[in-house]
């Protein structure tokens, strides 16, 4: 564009060297002009005049390469740096009672208290246009005075609390309890194209509906669906992840693949096996007329491997032997629907565990593998008395909410109803599980939520002997939540 204007330049110059006057002696008294310079008169204004629209365009030129410059420039200069931070937090009341009870009572109390919810922080950076580093911090009270142990003179074991009381090197003499931190997610991003992101780091497991999306604010009940207690997919997963979106008229395509650690005792810290999990998600949404949808299913395949680590002297040896080791394949489904003021959310989760049979682990009690640790450990320690091992077992469940927004005026309050059905092991039947919850959901200004609901759990079934956990066919719990994102 440059050499374009000097040659241009370099054209005007016989144009500028005509238009400038002669030097000489004096002019003669002026004569009446011959044809010949009236010729070069006329000549000499289309020269002007042609250096005019030259000049004209010269500027025009001129002014498009300061634009094309000055956009190249933008193009090519990294945008400002952004960082943002934001989360959500809720605030909980809840109540259970349990009909002619054992233990659980016990375990999980029955009288009504105050608990702290979830206090999530978002830390979102972008340090460049193409790249995003997100990372999702849980701050909890926890552990402190969970149950460590039970006293039971029959398994030799004595009761104790988790402890987290240390002195306060700041302000001397006092005392305080600390909590814990559980990191949600932590992944960093490249995405050049809405059609493909790839990432890396901790990352949320895409399947169903909670998953994707837990923040309290957004939920319409209290707490997760209790088809997440039995984690047919893993939380989470830390390896690599692609995902993208495509267009396709009106619809919208979303992806991801993932290959990561998988399931295991350290899976957030490493792999103690040579397998690796693989994942997938499809989802579709669209609207049609009044009616919003949106369809998913999610697939999941890895091997869980614990092991254990012996020591020998003589000669001096270290022995990492496999305890447990199974391969599991998990798929679910998911669908929203909405069409106000109604809306309706159902999941499906299925997994299927097949242990090696040389590592398979103690049996423990139907349902109770997943659930809390210290019932976990109780479990353990009455399994070993029974000395069976674990069957190969599948686990499935689904999960339906259905939501209405009331006619109220600037009142945003919706009354919803959920059921939920749970087989977690398929060699029995007494562990078959049913929740039914209903509540209300009231919105205020988008940012703030309350929420009430009562929940019923059932087992349809007689529940095995002994009833070393719930003596009670039916539990029944109370529950509010003040929630606000920020």
């Amino acid at each position: 564009m440059s050499r374009l204007l000097a040659g241009l330049a370099l054209a005007l110059l016989p144009a500028l060297a005509v238009g400038q006057p002669a030097s000489g002696p004096a002019s003669q008294p002026a004569s009446v002009p011959s044809a010949r310079e009236r010729e070069l008169e006329r000549e000499l204004r289309e020269l002007r005049e042609r250096q005019q629209e030259l000049a004209r365009r010269l500027g025009e030129l001129s002014e498009r390469q300061n634009a094309l410059e000055e956009a190249s420039a933008e193009a090519h200069t990294p945008k400002e740096r952004t960082f943002n931070l934001y989360g959500f937090f809720d605030f909980n009341f809840q109540a259970w009672w349990i009909e002619r009870d054992v233990l659980g009572g016990g375990m999980i109390g029955e009288q009504p208290t105050f608990v702290f919810g979830n206090l999530n922080t978002y830390l979102d950076f972008k340090p460049l246009s193409d790249w995003r580093m997100l990372a999702e911090i849980r701050f909890l009270l926890s552990p402190l005075g969970d149950v460590a142990s039970f006293e039971s003179s029959a398994l030799g074991s004595r009761f104790a609390r988790v402890r987290t009381t240390t002195i306060d090197r700041v302000n001397f003499g006092q005392s305080f309890d600390y909590g814990s931190i559980e990191i949600e997610r932590a992944t960093l991003e490249w995405k050049r194209w809405e059609w493909l992101t790839i990432g890396a780091g901790l990352f949320l497991t895409p399947y169903g509906i909670w998953n994707i999306d837990h923040g309290s604010p957004t939920q319409l009940q209290t707490s997760a669906p209790l088809l997440y207690l039995y984690q047919a997919f893993p939380e989470r997963q830390l390896g690599l992840f692609v995902r993208g979106t495509v267009h396709v008229r009106d619809l919208r395509l979303e992806y991801t693949l993932s290959l990561s650690n998988g399931r295991g005792p350290s899976n957030a810290l490493q792999d103690v096996d040579w397998d690796k999990a693989l994942g997938a998600r499809l989802a579709a949404a669209g609207e049609a007329r009044s009616l919003s949808w949106q369809a998913g299913v999610s697939w999941y395949w890895g091997t869980y491997t614990n092991t254990k680590q012996t020591v020998t002297l003589a000669p001096f040896d270290l022995e990492v032997v496999p305890t447990v080791k199974y391969r599991e394949l998990a798929l679910g489904a998911d669908l929203t629907l909405r069409r106000p003021p109604f809306e309706l959310n159902w999941e499906l989760h299925a997994n299927w565990r097949n242990y090696d049979d040389g590592h398979r682990p103690i049996l423990l009690l139907p349902g109770l593998d997943n659930f809390i640790p210290f019932a976990q450990e109780l479990a353990t320690q009455f399994a070993l008395h029974l000395n069976q091992l674990a069957p190969d077992r599948m686990m499935w469940g689904t999960n339906l909410i259905v939501a209405y927004r009331l006619p109220i005026r600037a009142i945003d309050l919706r009354a919803f109803a959920s059921f939920c059905w749970i087989d977690p092991d398929d060699n029995y039947v007494e562990d078959n599980f049913l929740s039914v919850t209903v509540g209300l959901n009231w919105r205020i200004r988008g940012a703030v939520v309350i929420k009430a609901s009562y929940d019923l759990g059932h087992w349809p079934h007689k529940l095995p002997e002994p009833r070393i956990f719930f003596g009670s066919e039916n539990v029944h719990r109370i529950g509010t939540q003040l929630a606000v994102a920020f």
